[in-house]
């Protein structure tokens, strides 16, 4: 049927999806997070996701930009990810597969999780963890870069591996019809034990219980609490608990992956740069120099309260809320995708930055942020305007945006799901 003349009520219908065939009135955006509520359609994802307890009908898609954290979730149809940032699955079902194409990000992970169909892995340049599921089909790892561990699945079809580099890892896994090629006989991951964790070394190694740092760690995993008291460097640590900083204690933490919380009570600094935390990170009382946050993945939320040290808040993709109450040291927030909301209140100085992503509402004193400028500077910053530009402010909706241009860009996000919601990646 040809269409000619189109009133405007009639496009803007259009462009909000609610006319059959652009895309499913039953379709979500995530952020904001969802907790236990069923989607009748598909979950969209193109920044900072967070999943708990949901039951999605249809597919979960992510697209560039976008991540997932999701836990104990039921998917009727697949999760897919193409050119994403990263993906963690952990203890959820999932009727059909789970693909991840040229996903990009931090490590993707996917534990203790029923598939019913296949684990696909293709072309991907960040490292890949299948550990402790049970898959119904196949897993398949074919051409990734970034490293690839499987382990410790039942496999009731076959595990399928070729032209990884490095070559997939692992062990103890119950294939019910063939291992091929890479994955014939795979062997742990060298770099072997580090039972103690001193001196950052111990690649692979486990840590029962809570373990005190110093002495550093690196890449190993403990299995509770990080205590810190005092200067503390982690890198590549896995922490099944939560990291903990006393009075005097100070980290520096790159490429870790915290499944609790990051909390420091009137410690000195906290410095993480590409890491992911599951819970919150959660600065109270600080009083050194300088704590920064940069390029992280954060589950929950960012909260930032009563500190006397300056806070840099820069890059990272946040599932929750940004929180930042009675700063005295100057706070940056810039360059950050938000699910939740942006609150700033009573920080003196104000709070400066811009260019931030905010899914949910920009309150009090970050309504509408600015980079930091003459007379607007927090004093004792070496680089207070970050990479902001001095038009990157937070304006929090475009006041000078047109209607037909705001009707464009909905229907290009409602369409775009439609006609690519059905396509699989392997």
């Amino acid at each position: 049927m040809k269409l000619s003349h189109l009133s405007l009520p009639v496009v803007a219908c259009l462009a909000l999806g609610v006319i059959p065939g652009a895309a499913s009135a039953d379709d979500v955006a995530c952020p904001p997070n969802l907790g236990a509520t069923t989607v009748d359609g598909n979950v969209i994802i193109r920044n900072a996701c967070k999943l708990e307890g949901t039951t999605v009908k249809g597919n979960v898609l992510l697209y560039s930009g976008g991540s997932l954290i999701a836990r104990n979730i039921r998917v009727e149809g697949n999760i897919q990810a193409e050119r994403a940032s990263f993906v963690d699955v952990d203890r959820s079902s999932v009727n059909g597969d789970i693909q991840l194409d040229v996903v990009g990000g931090g490590t993707s992970v996917v534990t203790g999780t029923r598939v019913g169909g296949n684990i696909q892995l293709k072309d991907n340049r960040s490292r890949l963890e299948v550990l402790g599921n049970d898959v119904g089909g196949d897993i398949q790892a074919f051409s990734n870069t970034g490293g690839v561990v499987i382990a410790d699945n039942d496999v009731d079809g076959n595990l399928q591996c070729k032209s990884n580099s490095p070559a997939p890892a692992g062990g103890n896994n119950r294939v019910s019809g063939n291992k091929e090629d890479q994955c014939a006989s795979l062997q742990p991951e060298s770099g072997g034990g580090g039972g103690s964790g001193g001196g950052g070394s111990g690649g692979g190694g486990m840590i029962s219980g809570d373990v005190y740092c110093p002495p550093n760690l690196g890449a190993v995993t403990v299995d509770g609490n990080v205590l810190v008291t005092s200067a503390c460097r982690l890198d590549g640590t896995r922490v099944k608990g939560n990291v903990l900083l006393y009075s005097g204690g100070s980290v520096v933490a790159r490429s870790i992956r915290v499944e609790g919380n990051i909390q420091a009570e009137r410690a000195d600094f906290v410095d993480v740069e590409a890491s992911r935390v599951i819970g919150n990170l959660q600065l109270d009382g600080l009083v050194g120099d300088r704590s920064r946050m940069a390029g992280n993945d954060v589950g929950g939320n960012i909260q930032l309260k009563d500190n006397r040290s300056r806070l840099e808040v820069q890059g990272n993709g946040v599932g929750g809320d940004v929180q930042a109450f009675t700063n005295t040291g100057g706070v940056l927030i810039s360059d950050n995708g938000i699910g939740g909301n942006l609150q700033c209140k009573s920080n003196n100085p104000a709070p400066t930055g811009g260019n931030n992503r905010v899914a949910g509402n920009r309150e009090d004193q970050c309504a509408n942020l600015q980079p930091a400028g003459a007379g607007g500077s927090p004093v004792g910053s070496a680089n207070p305007s970050g990479s902001a530009s001095a038009s990157s402010g937070d304006s929090g909706g475009g006041g000078a945006t047109s209607l037909w241009a705001m009707l464009a860009m909905l229907a290009a996000f409602a369409a775009r799901p439609f006609l690519v919601a059905t396509r699989r990646l392997g």
